[in-house]
């Protein structure tokens, strides 16, 4: 069975390790988009 070499995968590793930290900056982000539409929609309500 073919292994692939150490550096190969060490760089593979940094690749997704990278993806999975822009995927979780832009999920933070839209966490932080809905606790702002929730804080304007109660703003709004209590303006009437």
């Amino acid at each position: 069975m073919y292994s692939p070499e150490p550096n190969l995968v060490l760089v593979h590793v940094r690749y997704l390790n990278r993806e999975l930290n822009m995927e979780r900056e832009f999920l933070g982000k839209v966490e932080d988009n809905v606790a702002v539409r929730a804080w304007s929609k109660k703003v709004q309500q209590k303006k009437g």
